[in-house]
């Protein structure tokens, strides 16, 4: 790879950078003035469009709310209630309940639509659950709302009734299994019964010890009744040993008509009470009195005798009483005796008491399940009549008085005329920027990725050539190594070897000469500073670079500007300028890139596309020390900057 004279190898000391801009802001400007009332237009109908479709082609939306308060489900026989509000509430928008709701107001989207549309949310604290739906009238809204609560409820319901039989059937499951077992345990116990002769262990022995009990208590109280009965005999035989048999009838004292008749009432008084009794005992004490008193002589008198009515009514108690006595000690021994006749049979049971009471606690737990069975049966399918949601409406869905802000009709008003402005520019963009032509030197910098050392209206004016050519010597006349002129276009070969010869021209002239840029050169009076690339015949191969002598058109033709002499030492090598004339892409050209110092690309306006100068680094095999000429340039475009990048460092030299 050739060195250049700044001692920069390959590239003229040149980084690759990338300039400019992707699209001119000019062209874009360009675009907007020369459509600007097709773009107004559009933004005009778009605005004119879109207020007409927010304004009549969007109905209103009104949103009804139906409130509803969570209770829980009760606690039914075999079934806990349920008391957890989120997933009760999320049933709403179940596929089940979105169907039936579907099915209902004949919603003709699909069931995820219709989840979108019905909204719900959950008050935790308040355990309370809000639905909200909209309408296009305030009547559709408060209805789609009621609607939607009801099926909503009536899911709820039918959910808790099909627990409800799902447990009844398990229930009765269980009862015909409790029942065959209960059978069993009845059938063994039934057959025990019978092997030892008891018709219910249970009945039968409770009523042994009732008995057994009562008749010992009525015993015992036989004795007492025994004793009691003995002592009222033994009152009365006394009595009636004190009292006379007869008394006189007439003449008789006062004193034994008052003992007659106190004996008489102490008689009575014994009858019925007993010893102790206050009433006894007083009456003892006047009879003992009178009695000592009729003993010591007093009251006596003459008189008729007679039966002494007390010694008989006391002789039939007496009697009475010993009669009595008879039947109660019969009876006590009686009782006796069958007290312990049932003690005997108690004491044969329990022998047999262990496994008579195992198999008749067996019978019990197994009817007693059966029992608790059948009630919780009972209670299930009472409950099934009318199952709970769990759910009680506080307000069902009421007409709601203005509608909802519809954020739609904002989107359409500005979306239509942006849509329409915005296909408007695209059109403009796409006339303008058809192709992906590059125009302007800020294009050719930014997809070529290198600076654009000048720009020219040349080839279409023949004079923007000499300028072009005037342009580059503020560093070209001071650069070293070989620069490679070659189009960006296989069109374009021709203006890479004019523009050589022409730079040839001007910059083979060494500094006090003499001659005059459109003076035929003459090789053999070439001066020291003259290219080497003039003095040393082109290098042998299939595509030799053209080796440039100073083109004998352009040396008759006059300059139309002032000469400029080459400002460098006598004797110096000045840069050499080649004209690539072999094939516009391949190993030869890469090759030749690559020996180059630096390479200037022709691109012509408005005839390359953005995509076919991207890849010119490609094209030439190496990415570095590539700068571009900008030709054909229109007439419009002349006042853009005609420069972009940094010169300095392409040409190798200092700015």
């Amino acid at each position: 790879m050739a060195t250049d004279a700044t001692g920069m190898t390959g590239s003229g000391g040149a980084a690759k950078t990338r300039g400019g801009f992707p699209a001119d802001p000019y062209r874009l400007r360009r675009a907007l003035l020369r459509y600007k009332w097709l773009l107004l237009g559009a933004g005009v109908v778009g605005a004119v469009i879109g207020y007409s479709v927010a304004k009549f082609g969007l109905t209103s939306s009104y949103t009804s709310v139906a409130m509803l308060k969570w209770e829980g489900f009760p606690e039914v026989e075999g079934i806990q209630g349920d008391q957890e509000l989120g997933p009760a509430a999320q049933a709403l928008h179940r596929q089940a309940v979105l169907r039936r709701i579907a099915e209902e107001v004949e919603f003709p989207g699909p069931l995820l639509a219709l989840q979108g549309l019905i909204q719900y949310r959950i008050d935790y604290m308040g355990r309370t659950m809000e639905i909200q739906t909209p309408g296009g009238t305030p009547e559709d809204a408060a209805d789609f709302a009621n609607v939607v609560s009801d099926i909503f409820i009536e899911h709820h319901k039918e959910r808790q009734g099909r627990r409800i039989e799902v447990e009844i059937a398990t229930v009765q499951k269980r009862i015909d299994a409790a029942e065959r077992t209960a059978e069993v345990a009845r059938r063994r116990y039934n057959e025990f019964r019978e092997t030892h002769g008891i018709a219910d262990l249970s009945t039968e022995q409770e009523s042994m010890l009732d008995a057994a009990a009562r008749l010992r208590a009525e015993a015992e109280l036989g004795v007492s009744e025994v004793r009691a009965l003995e002592v009222e005999v033994e009152s009365l035989e006394i009595q009636l040993a004190e009292t006379p048999a007869t008394v006189v009838g007439s003449g008789a004292s006062p004193q034994r008509a008052a003992y007659n008749r106190l004996s008489q009432e102490l008689a009575t008084a014994r009858a019925s009470l007993s010893e102790n009794h206050p009433q006894v005992q007083s009456l003892q004490q006047q009879v003992n009195q009178l009695r000592a008193q009729l003993r010591s002589g007093g009251g006596s008198g003459a008189g008729v005798v007679s039966t002494n009515a007390t010694h008989q009514a006391i002789q039939g108690q007496l009697r009475a009483a010993k009669s009595e006595l008879r039947a109660v000690r019969e009876r006590q021994i009686g009782l006796s005796q069958l007290a312990d006749k049932a003690q005997r049979r108690i004491e044969d049971f329990s022998d047999i008491e262990g496994e008579a009471s195992s198999l008749l606690s067996e019978v019990k737990v197994d009817e007693k399940l059966v029992q608790t069975l059948r009630k919780t049966e009972v209670a299930l399918e009472d409950a099934l009549r009318n199952p709970t949601s769990g759910f009680l409406v506080i307000d069902r869905g009421s007409l709601p008085e203005y509608p909802e802000r519809n954020k739609m009709k904002v989107v359409v008003f500005g979306a239509v005329p942006l849509v329409l402005f915005s296909l408007a520019l695209l059109f403009a963009l796409y006339r303008e920027f058809h192709g992906l032509l590059v125009q302007t030197p800020a294009e050719v910098a930014f997809w070529g990725s290198g600076p654009v050392v000048g720009t020219t209206s040349w080839p279409d004016d023949p004079h923007g050539l000499d300028e072009l050519v005037a342009g580059l010597d503020d560093y070209a006349p001071d650069a070293r190594g070989t620069v490679l002129i070659l189009a960006a276009s296989s069109d374009e070969g021709q203006l890479a070897a004019d523009l050589a010869d022409r730079m040839n021209n001007d910059w083979v002239i060494a500094s006090g000469t003499g001659k005059q840029p459109g003076d035929s050169p003459d090789a053999s009076a070439a001066p020291a500073g003259t290219p080497a690339s003039i003095q040393t015949p082109p290098p042998s191969g299939p595509y030799p670079i053209t080796r440039t002598e100073p083109s004998t058109a352009l040396a008759r033709r006059p300059s139309v500007r002032p000469v400029e002499y080459i400002r460098a030492e006598p004797g110096s090598e000045r840069v050499r300028l080649d004209a690539w004339d072999g094939p516009f892409e391949g190993q030869a050209l890469r090759r030749a890139a690559r020996l180059a110092d630096r390479i200037l690309v022709i691109a012509h306006s408005c005839h390359v596309s953005a995509l076919e100068l991207n890849r010119t680094g490609h094209r030439l095999g190496r990415d570095r020390g590539i700068g571009f000429v900008v030709v054909g340039l229109p007439e419009e475009l002349k006042g853009l900057a005609d420069r972009h990048g940094d010169l300095a460092r392409f040409w190798g030299v200092r700015g």
